[in-house]
This record gives structure tokens, C-alpha cells and sequence, in this order.
């Protein structure tokens, strides 16, 4: 990976080109839903969590707690078996 594709990957640490999934997260609460196809309120339900939560968590990926965090994969591996 270059300087170059550091600086372009916002997942990336530029200090040490380590890519940086959880801090960042990457959004992974609307990769995860979309991917699932659920609309917020069924991901909302399957969370038990408010559709104002996922609205806030998609807003701002920094805000999802780590134990919702390891829900969210937890909902996205049950679906890939």
C-alpha cells in the first residue's frame, strides 16, 4: 500500500498502514442491514434498538457501542450460514 492509498482510505491509520476496521467501523451497522436487506426498524427489532439508534449509528459509525458492534456481526455471520 502506498502513501498515496493511505492518505485516499479513510479505514486506514496513515501512521502505521495498519487498516483500522473496528475504530472506524466503517459504517458496518448500514453495510451489515443493507446487506441483510432489512429496513431500519427490522434492523432496529433484530437489535432491539430503536430506529432513531440506527439512524444515529449510520449518521456517525463512531457511535456504535462495541456490544452493539458484536450484535450487528454477530446478526451478519448468522445470516451467511
Amino acid at each position: 500500500m502506498t502513501a498515496e492509498d493511505t492518505q485516499n482510505d479513510p479505514a486506514v491509520a496513515p501512521e502505521c498502514d495498519i487498516p483500522c476496521y473496528i475504530s472506524e467501523h466503517r459504517n458496518v451497522c448500514y453495510e451489515v442491514r443493507k446487506g441483510l436487506k432489512l429496513t431500519q426498524e427490522e434492523f432496529a427489532s433484530a437489535l432491539n434498538v430503536t430506529r432513531q439508534t440506527i439512524i444515529r449509528w449510520e449518521t456517525n459509525p463512531a457511535s456504535v457501542p462495541d456490544s452493539a458492534l458484536a450484535r450487528i456481526v454477530t446478526l451478519s455471520m448468522r445470516d451467511a450460514l
